[in-house]
């Protein structure tokens, strides 16, 4: 009898050291979010690639509003992007275990001006950096005119 209690008494000692990632599964989730240009205007209809590792895992299109959402995602590091005139715009996502990420945000170059909604998405100081920039832009653009 003894020893049975000693071999119970070691076996349970052993399963407890054993690290909780081999016990427990990693739970994939749901990533999800908008892609809007730099005017505020939602991104209809454009591909959005789920890149993990340098390669492209999952792939969707944007709703019309915008909206994207990769399912049963793993654990991990990723990339959300999409390519809108030439240009790659894209946001890193971390996805831990049985969580989903929402609200992710993937703004694209536009040449456009932008919107009410893109200003206040930015605050009051990110708005008025953004205009200082553009107006730092014209006003730091000459045309001179030459000829008879």
């Amino acid at each position: 009898m003894r020893k049975l209690v000693t071999i119970a008494l070691i076996l349970l000692t052993a399963s407890l050291g054993v690290p909780v990632s081999v016990l427990a599964q990693a739970q994939p989730g749901t990533i999800s979010g908008e892609a809007l240009d730099a005017g505020g205007r939602a991104l209809v209809g454009q591909r959005v690639d789920l890149v993990w590792a340098g390669e492209v895992v999952q792939t969707t299109t944007t709703g019309s509003r915008g909206e994207w959402t990769f399912s049963n995602v793993t654990p991990g590091d990723y990339i959300a992007r999409l390519l809108v005139n030439g240009q790659v715009a894209g946001i890193k996502v971390s996805m831990t275990s049985g969580q989903g990420v929402a609200n992710a945000l993937i703004v694209a170059p536009s040449a456009a001006a932008p919107s009410a909604a893109f200003f206040k998405s930015l605050g009051v100081l990110g708005s008025t950096l953004f205009l200082v920039g553009v107006a730092a832009a014209v006003v730091t653009t000459v045309v001179v005119v030459t000829g008879s």
